[in-house]
């Protein structure tokens, strides 16, 4: 008995000891570890959130061209909702032809009407468009209603590439866009997109992944 209560007074004082030689450690020693993972105030979550998001960039960009920024978000709503379609696409059933031809003659796929519709129905609705130029539509779509037009002139491809939608390879939606010339007063013409590419004054395109099968 004698002999442990001995050895606890030596490892209490070994202790005691012990302690007494990390207290006079310096505090750099002693830091706390660096945070990783969702904590780290320099990783992952300052990626997430200190990143500048697409309408940020538009918004900024555009420098205070009001019209043009609606543009542009108009038309990233428009790729997000296609690309949601396309992941989806396996699941719905919406693979193969539809039984048409579009303006040029090819076959078309029910991802493109369904592109095209999304695409033309979010231009329309943005409130900045007077004509619509789609490779899935015969003639041009000329925004009549004053209330609901703009300055802008867009041609694009809903949904290029989408011959080998069935292949699972990427596709994409392509645009330009125009200015128009003629008076705001009057539906625009034709001619207002009808000229060469050195006057276009945005274009662009936005690329989808495959669907997983």
């Amino acid at each position: 008995l004698a002999q442990a209560v001995w050895a606890q007074v030596v490892v209490g004082a070994d202790c005691t000891a012990g302690l007494s030689r990390l207290s006079a450690l310096p505090f750099e020693v002693m830091a706390a570890p660096q945070p990783v993972g969702l904590n780290d105030s320099n990783g992952m979550m300052k990626n997430r959130v200190g990143t500048m998001t697409l309408t940020q960039f538009i918004v900024e960009d555009t420098q205070g061209d009001q019209q043009l920024a609606l543009l542009m978000n108009a038309i990233q709503h428009a790729c997000k909702v296609c690309a949601n379609a396309i992941k989806k696409a396996g699941p719905c059933d919406l693979y193969g032809l539809a039984g048409v031809e579009n303006s040029t003659g090819d076959d078309v796929k029910k991802l493109d009407i369904i592109a095209n519709t999304i695409w033309v129905d979010t231009l329309k609705n943005s409130g900045v468009c007077c004509l619509l130029v789609s490779e899935e539509e015969e003639e041009p779509i000329i925004i009549k209603d004053a209330h609901k037009r703009g300055p802008f002139c867009v041609a694009f491809d809903p949904l290029d590439g989408s011959s080998n939608i069935d292949c699972n390879v990427s596709v994409g939606s392509i645009f330009s866009v125009y200015r128009r010339k003629s008076s705001e007063d009057a539906p625009c013409t034709d001619a207002d997109i009808l000229r060469p590419g050195t006057e276009i004054i945005v274009a662009g395109y936005c690329m989808y992944g495959a669907a997983t099968e």
